[in-house]
């Protein structure tokens, strides 16, 4: 028998539960099975230039500009493909 309780990840904070350092824990919560982080533009942390340097590696002389960078926080994902 499969309840939803079996299928359900461990809570936000357990000790089986772990994510990557960046991960911002403030935001999550046992209600929320994912959350978008904006990543910092104006203080160009390591993890916003990153994204954004791999995407202009992309982009073959296109021009533009990046509006926003978010991560996709969510635990039952992390858990399933951090193997």
């Amino acid at each position: 028998m499969n309840t939803s309780t079996e299928n359900k990840p461990p809570a936000i904070g357990s000790p089986t539960t772990k994510v990557p350092e960046s991960w911002d824990m403030k935001a999550m919560s046992d209600e929320n099975e994912h959350v978008l982080v904006p990543l910092n533009m104006e203080n160009h942390s390591d993890e916003y230039m990153e994204v954004a340097d791999k995407f202009w590696n992309t982009m073959d002389d296109v021009k533009g500009n990046i509006m926003a960078i978010k991560r996709v926080q969510n635990l039952e994902l992390w858990q399933d493909f951090s193997m």
